[in-house]
Protein backbone atom coordinates (compact mmCIF):
# COMPACT_ATOMS: atom_id res chain seq x y z
CA UNK A 1 0.00 0.00 0.00
CA UNK A 2 1.43 3.07 -1.02
CA UNK A 3 -1.15 5.53 0.23
CA UNK A 4 -2.98 5.71 3.44
CA UNK A 5 -5.28 8.79 3.56
CA UNK A 6 -6.98 8.99 7.64
CA UNK A 7 -9.49 11.29 8.76
CA UNK A 8 -12.16 11.57 11.23
CA UNK A 9 -16.07 11.98 10.05
CA UNK A 10 -16.24 15.31 11.19
CA UNK A 11 -12.68 16.68 11.14
CA UNK A 12 -13.09 20.69 10.15
CA UNK A 13 -12.78 22.51 6.94
CA UNK A 14 -14.01 19.48 4.33
CA UNK A 15 -11.11 17.78 5.15
CA UNK A 16 -13.67 13.60 5.01
CA UNK A 17 -14.73 14.95 0.99
CA UNK A 18 -10.99 16.15 0.49
CA UNK A 19 -9.53 12.71 1.52
CA UNK A 20 -12.22 10.80 -0.02
CA UNK A 21 -11.16 12.85 -3.60
CA UNK A 22 -7.71 11.89 -2.94
CA UNK A 23 -8.13 8.71 -2.45
CA UNK A 24 -10.48 8.36 -5.57
CA UNK A 25 -7.60 10.36 -7.51
CA UNK A 26 -4.54 8.15 -5.97
CA UNK A 27 -3.08 5.07 -8.22
CA UNK A 28 -4.11 1.39 -6.85
CA UNK A 29 -2.33 0.07 -3.33
CA UNK A 30 -4.35 2.58 -1.59
CA UNK A 31 -6.85 2.96 1.62
CA UNK A 32 -8.94 5.28 3.53
CA UNK A 33 -10.15 5.25 6.92
CA UNK A 34 -12.50 7.49 8.30
CA UNK A 35 -12.70 7.09 12.15
CA UNK A 36 -15.30 8.34 14.00
CA UNK A 37 -15.49 12.07 15.85
CA UNK A 38 -13.96 15.55 14.69
CA UNK A 39 -10.46 15.56 15.84
CA UNK A 40 -7.90 16.32 13.41
CA UNK A 41 -4.06 14.72 12.80
CA UNK A 42 -2.46 13.02 15.61
CA UNK A 43 -5.09 13.85 17.78
CA UNK A 44 -6.80 10.64 17.05
CA UNK A 45 -4.33 8.82 19.14
CA UNK A 46 -6.35 10.44 22.08
CA UNK A 47 -9.64 9.41 20.89
CA UNK A 48 -11.22 5.44 21.29
CA UNK A 49 -9.49 4.64 18.61
CA UNK A 50 -6.31 5.75 18.92
CA UNK A 51 -5.01 2.08 19.16
CA UNK A 52 -6.91 0.71 16.62
CA UNK A 53 -5.14 4.39 14.81
CA UNK A 54 -1.49 3.40 16.04
CA UNK A 55 -2.22 -0.39 14.60
CA UNK A 56 -2.66 1.26 11.08
CA UNK A 57 -0.17 2.97 10.76
CA UNK A 58 2.33 0.53 11.90
CA UNK A 59 1.04 -1.95 9.53
CA UNK A 60 1.05 1.12 7.16
CA UNK A 61 4.80 1.48 7.47
CA UNK A 62 5.71 -2.12 8.54
CA UNK A 63 4.39 -2.96 4.62
CA UNK A 64 7.23 -0.04 3.26
CA UNK A 65 10.22 -1.83 4.51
Amino acid sequence: MLNLLVTTEKDGNGVPAVMKAMYEAAPDSKALKIFPGTVHGTDIFATPQGDEFRDLLVDFLEKLR
